[in-house]
């Protein structure tokens, strides 16, 4: 056997064993939506480089690190790791999850406001079943191996619920951090963001590390927008770079709704991450930003889909990556305009920076368009920094390296300044500043 196909043997065997204790404090629908997510991984197996979603992307050092599925633990993280991990920001309350599962003793989110719902998933399930269980229960998920894994294995999570006509003025926070617990193992975090008609919210996702041995993130979260609703959701990956993290966000927005996703990769040894967004209904805005700034041995694999399904839809899409040392990044985009989608506006762009000699991109946005009265434009680049501006700022004092950290920075920033909340905007650019400056002293001068 391959090395994928003995992974993938060990994966559909641990889910026999860990089926009962999976189910011990689910309600009786949950199991059979396990197995079908399970016996459907057992049908795709580990993708290999002969799926073209994953030409650029290998999973073998995964498979390798013989990671064990059964949930992680709680162990090893207190407040005190928390204040470390957040640094400044911890002050400003939020709800942790740690290895997957909602922790409240490490929580500090304050009182929340009238209309906003904020739990652990398992907590959620028996509340709000004729929410959830549609949601967990769609085979179109699972036509990706690594979420059918985790409808397999998935047993908390963040739920989000904003109802009818709320707008609460602070961003709701959620961390999501890997303890010591996490180490060899896999976990499998189900989120659920559920935006009631006319409602309005930002909500950050933060993915950290307090572990520094091998493990894996495998994260999905489902955001569901109602008719008038409006959602900024922000998500930063900030990962150790010994652990793997992949996440999918899949998005349904109704009719007039309004949805920003601003998606910061900085960690894992290897990250991939998805956005399917669906435009169910006419007059959907729909608005995906992302930046990935990798180093060293990195490898970044960003995958979008936006669905035009509907007419009189917008989608605009600007990502741009960074890339130092001998990491790879990939970013695969895809704008499909369906027959009865007329008079739809997309757009879709993706700009790189290769700041080393021997850091690479593969970049390949696409439009696939099936109506005739439409305004679409895609488009990508790849570059290093300008000699013109270089000596333009080394002629007014600037040595080299701060020029090009100047220049550098100055790339990222259009994507950070797209973030309207000043709370989760100043998040963003600390940890961008940080590892810029990591990058910057480890690359070599491109």
């Amino acid at each position: 056997m391959t090395t994928l196909d003995t992974a993938h043997a060990h994966f559909v065997s641990r889910f026999g064993d860990c089926e009962a204790q999976l189910a011990g404090s689910s309600p009786d629908w949950l199991a059979p939506v396990r197995r079908a997510a399970i016996e459907r991984f057992a049908e795709l197996g580990f993708p290999t480089r002969k799926n073209e979603a994953w030409k650029y992307t290998s999973v073998v050092n995964i498979a390798k690190a013989a990671l064990d599925p059964e949930p992680p633990t709680h162990d090893g993280v207190s407040r005190e790791d928390i204040r470390t991990v957040l640094g400044s920001e911890s002050d400003q309350g939020w709800f942790v999850f740690e290895n997957g599962r909602f922790a409240p003793e490490l929580s500090s989110g304050d009182a929340l406001p009238a209309g906003v719902e904020v739990r652990g998933l398992a907590n959620a399930l028996d509340l709000h079943p004729e929410l959830i269980r549609p949601l967990l229960d769609r085979e179109d998920t699972l036509d990706r191996p690594f979420v059918a894994l985790n409808g397999a294995f998935q047993r908390d999570g963040a739920f989000v619920r904003v109802t009818a006509n709320a707008a609460p003025e602070q961003p709701i926070q959620l961390l999501f951090v890997a303890s010591p617990g996490a180490s060899g193992r896999v976990a499998n975090p189900r989120n659920i963001i559920q935006i009631d008609r006319g409602a309005k919210a930002a909500i950050m996702l933060r993915y950290e590390s307090c572990c520094e041995d091998v493990y894996w993130t495998n994260a999905m979260t489902q955001v569901r927008l109602e008719e008038n609703a409006e959602l900024d959701l922000v998500t930063i990956q900030a990962e150790s770079e010994t652990g793997y993290h992949f996440s999918s966000i899949d998005v349904a927005q109704k009719r007039d709704s309004r949805f920003r996703s601003h998606h910061i990769s900085l960690g894992g040894a290897l990250a991939r991450n998805e956005i399917h967004a669906r435009l169910d209904a006419p007059g959907v805005d729909c608005a995906l930003n992302g930046l990935f700034l990798v180093d060293g041995e990195q490898h970044v694999d960003s995958q979008t889909t936006v669905d035009h399904a509907s007419p009189l839809g917008t989608s605009r899409e600007l990502y741009k990556g960074i890339l130092g040392g001998r990491s790879r990044g990939v970013f695969n985009g895809s704008v499909l305009v369906r027959q009865d989608a007329q008079k739809t506006n997309a757009r879709q762009f993706n700009h790189n920076l290769l700041i080393s000699n021997d850091a690479q991109i593969n970049t390949k946005p696409t439009l696939e368009i099936a109506a005739d009265d439409v305004k679409c434009a895609h488009g990508s680049t790849v570059g290093r920094l300008d000699e013109e501006a270089l000596f333009y700022l080394r002629a007014r004092g600037l040595d080299e390296r701060s020029a090009r950290q100047m220049l550098t920075a100055a790339f990222a920033s259009e994507i950070a300044n797209a973030i309207p909340q000043e709370r989760l905007r100043a998040q963003v650019e600390r940890l961008v500043a940080a590892k810029l400056k990591r990058s910057q002293a480890g690359s070599g001068a491109a």
